[in-house]
């Protein structure tokens, strides 16, 4: 009962207001207690690289497309939604409408798992991966920066394998990011400003804009015949995308076309 007091504190005296609104509508408050515990215990590892490890490992027991431990539905692809009711293992209402209709239960409902259980299963199912990746002597380098602005040496690079975000916010990835975004440390607020920067953004008061080839104008002009600020949209997003593939292209390495295929 101690230890369950201590959390709370530490749980209150972490997160701001907004914040802790958030967190209060998506996350029982025994979730919330788990998550704090293990974050808690994360932070106070000396070494960064073990941080960093279970770091990932923290966000990946939250963000889910259908499971986890929050009372969202599907945080992978679509706006997320707050669970009509939460079922124990015999499929009593725990939590939310006890009325709600059972013949949607699938869409309407989910067991919230314990992060601890989550937690520790998915950190074996790294670990094995681990495990299997050094057998195999490939050890991967792994850095960040701004795809727009790489830190990379010129015509360095042999291979590049990447998954382009859709234009206007197909898929918004922060909606499903600051649900551990927020775990991490980041206000609510700041992260909805941070959206802001995400490739494909909405926001497109002072950009500056690319010079686009003709064919990608005029398909702007289509969509701006129609919605204005949506044709804006996708011109940021075209620029942005060729401010990447220009990047790319100066790092990948020369064809050699004396191969012969």
């Amino acid at each position: 009962m101690k230890n369950r007091e201590n959390l709370a504190k530490l749980l209150n005296g972490y997160f701001e207001p907004k914040t802790r609104e958030f967190l209060d509508y998506w996350f029982l408050k025994d979730t919330q207690l788990e998550l704090i515990s293990l974050w808690n215990q994360i932070d106070n590892l000396n070494t960064e690289e073990y941080k960093n490890f279970f770091k990932i490992i923290f966000s990946s027991v939250i963000i889910t497309k259908s499971g986890g431990v929050s009372l969202a539905l599907d945080l992978g692809h679509t706006r997320p939604h707050k669970v009509k009711a939460v079922l124990d293992s015999n499929g009593n209402v725990i939590y939310g409408n006890k009325n709600f209709d059972r013949s949607k239960k699938r869409y309407l409902s989910k067991s919230i798992k314990s992060s601890f259980e989550e937690f520790k299963r998915r950190l074996n199912q790294n670990i094995k991966s681990i495990i299997s990746e050094n057998n195999c002597g490939n050890i991967p380098n792994i850095s960040f920066c701004d795809s727009q602005k790489l830190s990379l040496e010129d015509e360095t690079i042999d291979l590049i394998i990447t998954s382009p975000p859709y234009a206007s916010n197909a898929i918004d990835y922060m909606r499903a990011h600051k649900f551990s975004l927020v775990w991490f440390g980041y206000k609510i607020e700041d992260l909805t400003k941070k959206r802001n920067d995400y490739i494909g953004s909405e926001a497109t008061a002072n950009y500056c804009f690319e010079d686009l080839p003709e064919y990608t104008n005029n398909k702007i002009a289509e969509v701006s015949s129609i919605d204005t600020n949506r044709g804006k949209v996708l011109k940021r997003y075209f620029s942005e995308m060729k401010k990447t593939l220009k990047e790319m292209y100066r790092v990948l390495k020369p064809v050699n076309r004396n191969i012969n295929h």
